[in-house]
């Protein structure tokens, strides 16, 4: 299960080659690739797509 989230969140948000470095930054980015990942989620099972599209 983490493998497939990790490389989609690298895949879809390009998390690897992120820069922010600094303070909390880094986990609040994070957190915020998640949510957003989340409702991606949600919005494409509710039209069955893919999320390569």
């Amino acid at each position: 299960m983490e493998n497939s989230v990790h490389w989609t969140l690298d895949v879809t948000f390009g998390e690897d080659e992120c820069r922010i470095r600094s303070l909390h930054s880094p986990q609040n980015f994070a957190l915020l690739r998640r949510i957003a990942l989340n409702a991606l989620e949600r919005q494409y099972l509710r039209q069955k797509k893919s999320m390569k599209r």
